[in-house]
Protein backbone atom coordinates (compact mmCIF):
# COMPACT_ATOMS: atom_id res chain seq x y z
CA UNK A 1 0.00 0.00 0.00
CA UNK A 2 1.28 3.40 -1.04
CA UNK A 3 2.14 6.09 1.34
CA UNK A 4 3.68 9.59 1.53
CA UNK A 5 7.01 8.86 1.81
CA UNK A 6 6.59 6.56 -1.08
CA UNK A 7 7.02 9.54 -3.63
CA UNK A 8 10.44 10.08 -2.34
CA UNK A 9 9.10 13.73 -1.64
CA UNK A 10 10.17 15.06 1.83
CA UNK A 11 7.50 15.80 4.52
CA UNK A 12 7.62 16.47 8.25
CA UNK A 13 7.28 14.24 11.35
CA UNK A 14 5.42 15.56 14.84
CA UNK A 15 8.93 15.75 15.98
CA UNK A 16 10.11 18.46 13.32
CA UNK A 17 7.01 20.08 12.68
CA UNK A 18 7.43 20.51 16.82
CA UNK A 19 11.16 21.92 15.52
CA UNK A 20 9.30 24.80 13.19
CA UNK A 21 7.76 25.55 16.45
CA UNK A 22 10.11 25.71 18.77
CA UNK A 23 12.08 27.65 16.14
CA UNK A 24 9.68 30.51 15.56
CA UNK A 25 9.93 31.13 19.87
CA UNK A 26 13.92 31.65 20.01
CA UNK A 27 13.59 33.61 16.83
CA UNK A 28 11.53 36.13 18.52
CA UNK A 29 13.63 36.45 21.34
CA UNK A 30 16.51 37.26 19.74
CA UNK A 31 17.86 40.99 19.13
CA UNK A 32 16.89 43.59 21.45
CA UNK A 33 19.35 41.85 24.50
CA UNK A 34 22.46 43.48 24.07
CA UNK A 35 24.95 41.70 22.16
CA UNK A 36 25.93 39.25 24.89
CA UNK A 37 22.56 38.40 25.38
CA UNK A 38 21.88 37.88 21.89
CA UNK A 39 24.81 35.64 21.86
CA UNK A 40 24.17 33.09 24.13
CA UNK A 41 20.43 33.16 22.89
CA UNK A 42 21.54 31.90 19.16
CA UNK A 43 23.70 28.97 20.87
CA UNK A 44 20.55 28.10 23.12
CA UNK A 45 18.61 28.43 20.38
CA UNK A 46 20.49 25.67 18.36
CA UNK A 47 20.44 23.26 21.37
CA UNK A 48 16.32 24.35 22.30
CA UNK A 49 15.02 24.11 18.98
CA UNK A 50 17.44 22.54 16.35
CA UNK A 51 18.24 19.13 17.90
CA UNK A 52 21.70 19.38 18.19
CA UNK A 53 23.90 18.78 21.30
CA UNK A 54 26.57 21.30 20.91
CA UNK A 55 26.45 24.73 19.82
CA UNK A 56 29.60 27.92 19.18
CA UNK A 57 28.97 31.56 18.00
CA UNK A 58 32.03 32.89 16.77
CA UNK A 59 31.91 36.62 15.96
CA UNK A 60 34.14 39.10 13.77
CA UNK A 61 36.11 41.14 16.09
CA UNK A 62 36.80 44.99 15.20
CA UNK A 63 40.37 43.66 14.49
CA UNK A 64 38.87 41.10 11.41
CA UNK A 65 39.56 38.11 13.70
CA UNK A 66 36.71 35.72 14.63
CA UNK A 67 36.17 35.30 18.66
CA UNK A 68 34.42 32.54 20.44
CA UNK A 69 31.95 34.95 22.10
CA UNK A 70 29.40 31.65 23.22
CA UNK A 71 29.76 27.97 23.38
CA UNK A 72 27.37 25.36 24.33
CA UNK A 73 27.38 22.12 24.95
CA UNK A 74 28.86 18.65 26.69
CA UNK A 75 31.30 19.71 29.56
CA UNK A 76 34.75 20.88 27.76
CA UNK A 77 33.51 23.09 25.40
CA UNK A 78 33.17 26.02 27.02
CA UNK A 79 36.80 26.29 27.22
CA UNK A 80 36.62 27.36 23.65
CA UNK A 81 35.18 30.58 24.57
CA UNK A 82 37.50 33.97 24.24
CA UNK A 83 39.34 32.02 21.85
CA UNK A 84 40.55 33.95 18.32
CA UNK A 85 41.14 33.06 15.01
CA UNK A 86 42.36 34.53 11.59
CA UNK A 87 39.62 35.22 9.47
CA UNK A 88 41.13 33.32 6.22
CA UNK A 89 41.99 29.86 8.34
CA UNK A 90 37.71 30.46 8.27
CA UNK A 91 38.16 31.03 4.81
CA UNK A 92 39.67 28.20 3.87
CA UNK A 93 37.67 26.05 6.05
CA UNK A 94 34.22 27.05 3.96
CA UNK A 95 36.08 26.57 0.70
CA UNK A 96 37.20 22.90 1.49
CA UNK A 97 33.92 22.39 2.62
CA UNK A 98 30.89 20.14 0.94
CA UNK A 99 28.14 23.29 0.75
CA UNK A 100 24.78 21.91 2.35
CA UNK A 101 22.89 24.64 0.53
CA UNK A 102 24.08 27.69 2.48
CA UNK A 103 25.80 25.33 5.31
CA UNK A 104 28.71 23.64 4.94
CA UNK A 105 30.04 20.27 6.42
CA UNK A 106 33.02 18.86 6.95
CA UNK A 107 33.56 15.27 7.77
CA UNK A 108 36.35 12.07 8.06
CA UNK A 109 37.99 12.50 5.05
CA UNK A 110 38.31 16.29 5.41
CA UNK A 111 41.66 16.81 6.95
CA UNK A 112 42.31 20.11 8.93
CA UNK A 113 45.86 19.36 10.31
CA UNK A 114 46.87 22.58 8.95
CA UNK A 115 43.83 24.94 9.99
CA UNK A 116 44.22 23.08 13.53
CA UNK A 117 48.14 23.80 13.94
CA UNK A 118 47.48 27.43 12.56
CA UNK A 119 45.61 28.27 15.69
CA UNK A 120 41.86 27.00 14.51
CA UNK A 121 40.09 26.89 17.99
CA UNK A 122 38.93 23.05 18.24
CA UNK A 123 36.60 20.95 20.18
CA UNK A 124 36.24 16.95 19.59
CA UNK A 125 33.43 15.39 21.08
CA UNK A 126 33.27 12.25 22.88
CA UNK A 127 30.15 10.18 21.89
CA UNK A 128 29.33 6.50 20.96
CA UNK A 129 29.10 6.63 17.31
CA UNK A 130 26.13 4.51 15.45
CA UNK A 131 26.52 2.58 12.37
CA UNK A 132 25.56 3.05 9.02
CA UNK A 133 26.92 5.45 6.25
CA UNK A 134 24.85 8.53 7.92
CA UNK A 135 26.06 8.00 11.30
CA UNK A 136 27.72 11.03 12.75
CA UNK A 137 31.14 10.99 14.06
CA UNK A 138 33.65 13.04 16.06
CA UNK A 139 35.32 14.45 12.99
CA UNK A 140 31.87 15.83 11.68
CA UNK A 141 31.03 19.19 11.95
CA UNK A 142 28.54 21.87 10.38
CA UNK A 143 28.99 26.05 10.48
CA UNK A 144 26.17 28.33 8.84
CA UNK A 145 28.35 31.35 8.15
CA UNK A 146 26.26 34.63 9.59
CA UNK A 147 26.05 37.26 7.59
CA UNK A 148 24.64 40.88 7.36
CA UNK A 149 22.44 42.58 5.43
CA UNK A 150 25.30 43.93 2.95
CA UNK A 151 26.37 40.13 2.78
CA UNK A 152 29.24 40.50 4.97
CA UNK A 153 30.69 37.28 6.97
CA UNK A 154 29.90 38.85 10.89
CA UNK A 155 30.29 35.40 12.14
CA UNK A 156 29.56 31.57 12.04
CA UNK A 157 27.63 29.17 13.80
CA UNK A 158 28.98 25.97 14.98
CA UNK A 159 27.25 23.00 15.44
CA UNK A 160 27.78 19.26 16.66
CA UNK A 161 26.20 16.03 17.96
CA UNK A 162 22.95 15.60 16.39
CA UNK A 163 20.32 13.88 18.85
CA UNK A 164 19.84 11.63 16.41
CA UNK A 165 23.27 10.81 16.07
CA UNK A 166 23.11 10.92 11.69
CA UNK A 167 23.59 13.57 9.89
CA UNK A 168 20.94 15.93 9.80
CA UNK A 169 18.05 15.29 7.49
CA UNK A 170 16.97 18.27 4.52
CA UNK A 171 14.24 19.95 7.26
CA UNK A 172 16.60 19.89 9.75
CA UNK A 173 18.84 22.01 7.78
CA UNK A 174 16.36 24.02 6.12
CA UNK A 175 15.78 25.18 10.09
CA UNK A 176 18.92 25.71 10.84
CA UNK A 177 19.81 27.87 7.57
CA UNK A 178 16.54 30.03 8.41
CA UNK A 179 17.82 30.18 12.38
CA UNK A 180 21.39 31.19 11.03
CA UNK A 181 19.50 33.75 8.68
CA UNK A 182 17.53 34.92 12.08
CA UNK A 183 20.90 35.12 14.04
CA UNK A 184 22.70 36.97 12.03
CA UNK A 185 19.82 39.57 11.75
CA UNK A 186 19.97 39.59 15.36
CA UNK A 187 23.95 39.68 15.81
CA UNK A 188 23.90 42.85 13.75
CA UNK A 189 20.82 44.50 15.20
CA UNK A 190 22.65 43.97 18.44
CA UNK A 191 25.88 45.20 17.33
CA UNK A 192 24.61 48.54 15.74
CA UNK A 193 22.59 48.69 18.83
CA UNK A 194 25.89 48.80 20.97
CA UNK A 195 27.33 51.35 18.47
CA UNK A 196 24.37 54.01 19.83
CA UNK A 197 26.39 54.65 22.81
CA UNK A 198 29.13 56.74 20.23
CA UNK A 199 29.15 60.17 20.28
CA UNK A 200 26.58 61.89 17.76
CA UNK A 201 28.87 63.19 15.06
CA UNK A 202 30.01 59.40 15.07
CA UNK A 203 26.74 57.94 14.51
CA UNK A 204 25.60 60.42 11.90
CA UNK A 205 28.91 59.52 9.86
CA UNK A 206 28.07 56.03 10.52
CA UNK A 207 24.48 56.30 9.51
CA UNK A 208 24.47 57.95 6.37
CA UNK A 209 26.79 55.66 4.67
CA UNK A 210 25.04 52.40 6.60
CA UNK A 211 23.93 49.59 4.36
CA UNK A 212 21.54 49.20 7.01
CA UNK A 213 18.08 51.04 6.11
CA UNK A 214 17.60 53.02 8.76
CA UNK A 215 15.28 56.43 10.07
CA UNK A 216 15.58 58.50 12.83
CA UNK A 217 11.95 59.59 14.20
CA UNK A 218 10.51 62.08 16.52
CA UNK A 219 8.44 61.19 19.39
CA UNK A 220 5.57 61.89 17.16
CA UNK A 221 6.55 59.09 14.78
CA UNK A 222 7.85 61.69 12.49
CA UNK A 223 10.99 60.52 10.66
CA UNK A 224 13.60 63.43 11.09
CA UNK A 225 16.47 61.52 8.89
CA UNK A 226 16.76 58.76 6.31
CA UNK A 227 20.18 57.11 5.06
CA UNK A 228 20.01 56.47 1.17
CA UNK A 229 19.43 51.94 2.17
CA UNK A 230 16.34 53.41 3.72
CA UNK A 231 15.23 55.03 0.29
CA UNK A 232 16.24 52.90 -1.92
CA UNK A 233 14.34 49.81 0.11
CA UNK A 234 11.30 52.08 0.57
CA UNK A 235 11.42 54.33 -2.17
CA UNK A 236 10.47 57.03 -0.51
CA UNK A 237 12.06 60.27 -1.83
CA UNK A 238 14.00 61.51 0.86
CA UNK A 239 13.42 65.15 0.22
CA UNK A 240 9.42 65.12 1.25
CA UNK A 241 8.21 64.36 5.44
CA UNK A 242 7.49 61.00 6.27
CA UNK A 243 5.81 58.60 8.75
CA UNK A 244 5.86 55.56 10.02
CA UNK A 245 2.67 54.58 8.07
CA UNK A 246 4.33 55.66 4.94
CA UNK A 247 6.06 52.71 4.80
CA UNK A 248 3.61 50.39 5.85
CA UNK A 249 1.47 48.89 3.25
CA UNK A 250 -1.79 50.29 3.02
CA UNK A 251 -3.59 47.17 3.37
CA UNK A 252 -1.47 46.70 7.03
CA UNK A 253 -1.71 50.35 7.80
CA UNK A 254 -4.55 49.97 9.80
CA UNK A 255 -3.86 46.67 12.30
CA UNK A 256 -0.55 47.40 12.29
CA UNK A 257 -0.82 50.84 13.58
CA UNK A 258 -3.55 50.56 15.83
CA UNK A 259 -3.56 51.22 19.55
CA UNK A 260 -1.43 48.48 20.86
CA UNK A 261 1.72 49.17 18.73
CA UNK A 262 1.27 53.01 19.00
CA UNK A 263 1.22 51.72 23.14
CA UNK A 264 4.32 49.65 22.36
CA UNK A 265 5.82 52.62 20.85
CA UNK A 266 4.98 55.28 23.73
CA UNK A 267 6.62 51.92 25.94
CA UNK A 268 9.82 52.43 24.09
CA UNK A 269 10.12 56.36 24.39
CA UNK A 270 9.55 56.16 27.77
CA UNK A 271 11.82 53.40 28.97
CA UNK A 272 9.59 51.01 29.36
CA UNK A 273 10.89 48.54 26.79
CA UNK A 274 14.34 48.82 25.26
CA UNK A 275 12.57 47.89 21.34
CA UNK A 276 9.69 47.61 19.62
CA UNK A 277 9.66 44.93 16.58
CA UNK A 278 7.26 44.19 13.68
CA UNK A 279 6.81 42.47 10.37
CA UNK A 280 4.86 44.50 7.40
CA UNK A 281 4.66 44.91 3.90
CA UNK A 282 6.10 47.50 2.62
CA UNK A 283 4.53 50.08 0.62
CA UNK A 284 4.91 49.85 -3.23
CA UNK A 285 2.03 49.19 -5.14
CA UNK A 286 4.01 48.57 -8.15
CA UNK A 287 5.83 45.75 -7.46
CA UNK A 288 5.47 42.40 -5.76
CA UNK A 289 4.98 42.08 -1.92
CA UNK A 290 7.84 43.03 -0.14
CA UNK A 291 8.01 42.21 3.47
CA UNK A 292 10.07 43.73 6.13
CA UNK A 293 11.08 43.55 9.54
CA UNK A 294 10.98 47.29 11.42
CA UNK A 295 12.69 47.61 14.59
CA UNK A 296 12.17 50.81 16.37
CA UNK A 297 14.51 51.98 19.39
CA UNK A 298 15.02 54.82 21.64
CA UNK A 299 18.15 57.27 21.51
CA UNK A 300 19.17 60.34 23.52
CA UNK A 301 21.27 62.70 21.73
CA UNK A 302 23.67 65.02 23.72
CA UNK A 303 21.29 67.67 24.16
CA UNK A 304 18.97 65.38 25.85
CA UNK A 305 15.97 64.85 23.16
CA UNK A 306 13.97 61.33 22.67
CA UNK A 307 14.67 59.96 18.97
CA UNK A 308 13.51 56.71 17.71
CA UNK A 309 16.03 54.89 15.58
CA UNK A 310 13.70 52.63 13.00
CA UNK A 311 15.84 50.18 11.50
CA UNK A 312 14.72 48.05 8.22
CA UNK A 313 15.82 44.41 7.15
CA UNK A 314 14.40 42.66 4.14
CA UNK A 315 12.52 39.49 5.36
CA UNK A 316 11.11 38.35 2.20
CA UNK A 317 13.25 35.30 1.54
CA UNK A 318 13.40 34.48 5.39
CA UNK A 319 9.39 34.63 5.67
CA UNK A 320 9.00 32.78 2.39
CA UNK A 321 10.89 30.27 3.69
CA UNK A 322 9.55 29.97 7.12
CA UNK A 323 5.91 29.81 5.43
CA UNK A 324 6.94 26.83 2.86
CA UNK A 325 7.97 25.53 6.18
CA UNK A 326 4.48 25.59 7.68
CA UNK A 327 3.30 24.90 4.53
CA UNK A 328 4.67 21.15 4.27
CA UNK A 329 4.50 20.59 7.67
CA UNK A 330 0.63 20.75 7.54
CA UNK A 331 0.35 19.57 3.76
CA UNK A 332 0.52 15.64 2.41
CA UNK A 333 3.48 16.46 0.23
CA UNK A 334 2.19 14.17 -3.01
CA UNK A 335 -1.48 15.32 -3.19
CA UNK A 336 -0.51 18.24 -1.51
CA UNK A 337 -3.93 18.18 0.08
CA UNK A 338 -3.89 19.24 4.16
CA UNK A 339 -2.86 16.17 6.26
CA UNK A 340 -4.31 15.21 9.67
CA UNK A 341 -2.93 18.14 11.91
CA UNK A 342 -4.80 20.33 9.53
CA UNK A 343 -7.52 18.23 10.32
CA UNK A 344 -7.77 18.50 13.96
CA UNK A 345 -7.47 22.48 13.09
CA UNK A 346 -10.12 22.46 11.14
CA UNK A 347 -12.46 21.26 13.17
CA UNK A 348 -11.93 22.83 15.79
CA UNK A 349 -12.72 25.90 13.62
CA UNK A 350 -15.85 24.53 12.39
CA UNK A 351 -17.75 23.64 15.72
CA UNK A 352 -16.42 27.09 16.97
CA UNK A 353 -17.98 28.94 14.13
CA UNK A 354 -21.22 26.61 13.86
CA UNK A 355 -24.86 27.53 15.16
CA UNK A 356 -26.12 26.05 18.55
CA UNK A 357 -27.18 22.76 16.94
CA UNK A 358 -25.53 22.86 13.64
CA UNK A 359 -23.00 19.42 13.17
CA UNK A 360 -20.13 18.56 11.55
CA UNK A 361 -19.60 15.05 9.92
CA UNK A 362 -15.92 13.69 9.56
CA UNK A 363 -16.14 10.91 6.22
CA UNK A 364 -12.93 8.69 6.68
CA UNK A 365 -12.21 6.81 3.08
CA UNK A 366 -10.31 4.58 2.62
CA UNK A 367 -10.05 2.88 -1.28
CA UNK A 368 -11.11 -0.98 -2.22
CA UNK A 369 -8.65 -2.37 -4.90
CA UNK A 370 -5.77 -0.01 -4.20
CA UNK A 371 -3.60 -3.56 -3.49
CA UNK A 372 -3.63 -4.71 -6.27
CA UNK A 373 -2.72 -2.00 -8.56
CA UNK A 374 0.29 -0.86 -5.65
CA UNK A 375 1.67 -4.32 -6.22
CA UNK A 376 1.53 -5.18 -9.41
CA UNK A 377 2.48 -2.05 -11.47
CA UNK A 378 4.55 -0.35 -7.96
CA UNK A 379 4.72 2.48 -6.50
CA UNK A 380 4.74 5.16 -9.15
CA UNK A 381 1.78 3.86 -10.38
CA UNK A 382 -0.01 3.74 -7.60
CA UNK A 383 1.11 7.33 -6.44
CA UNK A 384 -0.14 8.44 -9.97
CA UNK A 385 -3.37 7.03 -9.09
CA UNK A 386 -3.65 8.27 -5.38
CA UNK A 387 -2.92 11.91 -7.10
CA UNK A 388 -5.91 11.53 -9.54
CA UNK A 389 -8.16 9.74 -7.02
CA UNK A 390 -7.38 13.08 -4.92
CA UNK A 391 -8.73 15.28 -8.10
CA UNK A 392 -11.52 13.66 -8.63
CA UNK A 393 -12.74 13.70 -5.20
CA UNK A 394 -11.88 17.36 -4.59
CA UNK A 395 -14.18 17.76 -7.47
CA UNK A 396 -16.63 15.65 -5.97
CA UNK A 397 -17.25 18.15 -2.66
CA UNK A 398 -19.61 21.44 -2.03
CA UNK A 399 -18.41 24.29 -1.10
CA UNK A 400 -17.61 24.52 2.25
CA UNK A 401 -16.18 20.65 2.47
CA UNK A 402 -12.89 19.93 2.89
CA UNK A 403 -10.43 17.14 1.55
CA UNK A 404 -7.77 15.82 3.49
CA UNK A 405 -5.27 13.20 2.75
CA UNK A 406 -4.40 11.03 6.44
CA UNK A 407 -1.74 8.79 4.88
CA UNK A 408 -1.08 6.10 2.41
CA UNK A 409 -4.85 5.47 0.52
CA UNK A 410 -6.82 7.23 3.11
CA UNK A 411 -8.67 10.26 2.81
CA UNK A 412 -10.81 12.25 5.15
CA UNK A 413 -13.10 14.62 4.10
CA UNK A 414 -14.95 17.20 6.67
CA UNK A 415 -18.66 18.44 5.92
CA UNK A 416 -20.09 21.50 8.53
CA UNK A 417 -22.20 22.93 9.42
CA UNK A 418 -25.00 20.21 7.96
CA UNK A 419 -28.30 20.42 8.61
CA UNK A 420 -29.04 16.53 9.17
CA UNK A 421 -27.07 13.20 9.03
CA UNK A 422 -28.95 12.38 5.53
CA UNK A 423 -26.42 15.70 3.62
CA UNK A 424 -23.07 13.38 5.33
CA UNK A 425 -24.31 10.53 4.12
CA UNK A 426 -25.31 11.69 0.61
CA UNK A 427 -22.04 13.40 0.34
CA UNK A 428 -20.33 10.12 1.61
CA UNK A 429 -22.04 8.38 -1.70
CA UNK A 430 -21.46 11.01 -3.74
CA UNK A 431 -17.47 10.45 -3.38
CA UNK A 432 -17.91 6.68 -3.79
CA UNK A 433 -19.79 7.41 -7.37
CA UNK A 434 -17.12 9.79 -8.06
CA UNK A 435 -14.66 6.75 -8.59
CA UNK A 436 -16.95 4.60 -10.51
CA UNK A 437 -15.01 5.31 -13.83
CA UNK A 438 -11.80 4.02 -14.53
CA UNK A 439 -9.27 6.26 -14.20
CA UNK A 440 -6.63 6.37 -17.49
CA UNK A 441 -2.82 6.55 -16.14
CA UNK A 442 0.25 6.17 -18.90
CA UNK A 443 -2.30 4.20 -21.15
CA UNK A 444 -3.44 2.36 -19.05
CA UNK A 445 -6.98 2.07 -17.47
CA UNK A 446 -7.21 1.95 -13.70
CA UNK A 447 -10.10 0.82 -11.34
CA UNK A 448 -10.70 1.48 -7.51
CA UNK A 449 -13.21 1.82 -5.38
CA UNK A 450 -14.31 3.15 -2.20
CA UNK A 451 -15.74 2.55 1.56
CA UNK A 452 -17.13 5.82 3.82
CA UNK A 453 -17.26 5.45 7.38
CA UNK A 454 -18.92 8.44 8.88
CA UNK A 455 -19.01 10.25 12.45
CA UNK A 456 -21.20 13.18 13.48
CA UNK A 457 -20.93 15.46 16.61
CA UNK A 458 -22.66 18.86 17.52
CA UNK A 459 -21.98 21.62 20.09
CA UNK A 460 -18.94 20.20 20.65
CA UNK A 461 -19.73 16.71 21.50
CA UNK A 462 -16.91 15.10 20.82
CA UNK A 463 -12.80 16.30 20.39
CA UNK A 464 -11.31 16.52 16.56
CA UNK A 465 -9.22 13.35 17.35
CA UNK A 466 -12.20 11.24 18.84
CA UNK A 467 -14.29 12.44 15.75
CA UNK A 468 -11.97 11.03 13.40
CA UNK A 469 -11.07 7.95 15.17
CA UNK A 470 -14.97 7.28 15.11
CA UNK A 471 -14.87 7.71 11.50
CA UNK A 472 -12.25 5.57 11.09
CA UNK A 473 -14.29 2.44 13.26
CA UNK A 474 -17.10 3.24 11.02
CA UNK A 475 -14.84 2.91 7.77
CA UNK A 476 -13.58 -0.80 9.52
CA UNK A 477 -17.48 -1.69 9.36
CA UNK A 478 -18.43 -0.86 6.18
CA UNK A 479 -14.82 -2.51 4.90
CA UNK A 480 -16.12 -5.45 7.03
CA UNK A 481 -19.54 -5.29 5.00
CA UNK A 482 -18.00 -5.97 2.04
CA UNK A 483 -16.50 -2.43 0.82
CA UNK A 484 -18.31 0.17 -1.83
CA UNK A 485 -20.08 1.18 1.06
CA UNK A 486 -21.24 3.80 3.59
CA UNK A 487 -21.45 2.96 7.63
CA UNK A 488 -22.43 6.03 9.62
CA UNK A 489 -21.52 5.95 13.37
CA UNK A 490 -24.25 7.08 16.37
CA UNK A 491 -23.95 10.99 16.65
CA UNK A 492 -21.84 12.26 19.43
CA UNK A 493 -23.80 14.98 21.22
CA UNK A 494 -22.54 17.26 23.74
CA UNK A 495 -23.70 16.87 27.41
CA UNK A 496 -25.27 19.63 28.77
Amino acid sequence: MADQHDSGSPSLNDRERSSIERLIRVVRRLGSSGLPRTLSLIADGVIEALDFQAAVVNVRTDRGTFKVEAAVGPPGIEKLIGEESEADLWRELLDGAEPWGTLFHVGPGYDTRHIDEAGMPGWRPDHAQLEGEDAWTPDDGLFAPLRDASGTLIGVLSVDLPCSGRHPNLEQRALLEVFASEAALAIADAMREAELVDSESIFRSVFDRAPIPMAVLGDDLVMLRANDAFSLLTRLPPELVHTLTDIVDPGDAEPLLAEPLLDACRSVLTGDVASVTFEHRLSAPDRPAQWAKSRLRKVETPQGKIRLVLALEDVTDSRAALDELRHRAEHDPLTGLPNRSSAHQQIEDLLAAARPGAAVAALFCDLDGFKAVNDGLGHTAGDGLLVKVAQRLAGTLRGNDALFRIGGDEFLVLCGPIASDEVAEHVAWRLIGSLEQPFSLDGQRLSVAMSVGVAITEDGGMPPRSLIDAADRALNRAKAAGGSTVHLAERARAVS
